[in-house]
């Protein structure tokens, strides 16, 4: 009847933990040159932060001193993916230079089970800063923590033709934002040393995509959400994408930037592609290589390490035994499995070569191929008339 009272129930407010751990994520927060940490943190100390609610609970909201910018990530990162688990650390900028990172260290000896960390740096940005990343990317992968890093430096004026091409560079581990949004909230944060950039909003939609998926997925990754939040996408320096030429988006996206454009035809924003600071012809030049093949050495260790120290049994002539060598390549395929099952590979390949010399050198050689899911960058159609079909 119409004169009544309506419920409409609502979904989504419980934000229930995600499974797996995919969208582990963590954010290292630099605040300016002398900047006192919140109440209740400390430099140095990450928390686990469940949503926007539990981060204003506590200290941190729009209106706290040095981390509104943090506030505005974490809101963005949150609305995208509200399941997800993040962590966080702060520090501040030291006097001189650029940090040296070491909250990656505490992120991870907190919660080795992160698999991307965006780091915002309120500093311009230098190519140094990449190399820095990528040599801390590499010590966690050494430690059995390999990680994703997206950068969110402060960009002032933007010359496309002038900007480092960091595809030039061999650090596939890390990748630079210079997208952001054009919304009020965005230019009230801006400042002469500042601009908020799109940090959380990289990190929600990697964090959401599975593994082998492109966060430039056009079916499925749109990034516009309420209050007009990337409804008018620009640059870091404020230039809005509109203004750009064709030309000039894909040469930032050739440079191997993170930006986010518009596409004809279609309401809504999404991010160009997903390059990393590598040649693009690399086996990593994209994140979801990385994600990818983090996830298979992630789980291939955990199924493997129990074999650490086992016996290796060999036949009569030295060789390894048959059944043993059918028994670690099954031990060995257990993760790669799942993934094959998830959609997250096509296929993949393990060998144990039998003859090898485990009696005298202790040491087991697998050889592991994986074949990855293949991304539609382009699609080529040929279209004309005919006289008949």
């Amino acid at each position: 009847m119409d004169n009544d009272i309506r419920f409409i129930k609502g979904e989504g407010g419980l934000a229930r933990p995600l499974p797996g751990k995919d969208h582990y994520s963590g954010i290292a927060y630099y605040a300016e040159e002398g900047t006192t940490a919140p109440a209740g943190w400390n430099y140095g100390e990450p928390q686990q932060v469940f949503s926007l609610p539990d981060m204003a609970a506590k200290g941190i909201n729009a209106e706290t001193s040095g981390f509104a910018v943090l506030h505005y990530h974490v809101k963005a990162f949150f609305s995208i993916n509200p399941g997800a688990s993040l962590w966080i650390v702060l520090q501040d900028m030291p006097e001189s230079g650029q940090p040296d990172y070491a909250e990656i260290d505490d992120l991870m000896n907190e919660k080795a089970d992160i698999r991307q960390i965006g780091v915002y740096i309120p500093m311009a940005f230098a190519s140094t800063m990449v190399g820095s990343l990528q040599a801390k990317a590499e010590s966690m992968e050494a430690a059995h923590k390999p990680i994703q890093i997206v950068l969110q430096p402060t960009w002032h004026t933007i010359s496309i033709g002038v900007l480092d091409d960091l595809r030039l560079l061999t650090s596939p581990k890390v990748a630079v934002c210079i997208a952001q949004d054009s919304t009020d909230e965005v230019i009230e944060l801006m400042g002469s040393d500042t601009s908020p950039g799109a940090l959380g909003t990289a990190l929600g939609i990697i964090s959401l995509a599975a593994v082998n998926e492109c966060i430039g997925w056009v079916g499925r990754f749109d990034i516009t959400g309420a209050n007009g939040a990337w409804d008018i996408p620009a640059l870091g320096d404020g230039t809005l994408i509109k203004t750009l030429t064709d030309t000039e988006i894909d040469t930032l996206n050739a440079k191997g930037y993170l930006v986010v454009t518009k596409r004809i035809g279609l309401s809504g924003s999404w991010f160009y592609d997903s390059p990393t600071c590598i040649v693009a012809t690399s086996d990593y030049a994209y994140i979801e290589n990385n994600r990818t093949i983090d996830k298979a050495i992630r789980g291939m260790y955990a199924y493997m390490l129990p074999e650490v120290n086992s016996p290796a049994r060999v036949s009569g002539d030295g060789k390894l035994a048959p059944d043993y060598v059918k028994y670690m390549e099954s031990v060995a395929s257990k993760a790669l499995v799942q993934m094959e099952r998830n959609g997250e590979l096509s296929a993949f390949y393990i060998s144990i070569n039998p003859d090898q010399d485990v009696l005298s050198t202790s040491k087991l050689e697998v050889t592991v191929v994986l074949v990855p899911v293949g991304v539609n960058r382009k699609i080529e159609i040929t279209i004309g008339f005919g006289l008949s079909i």
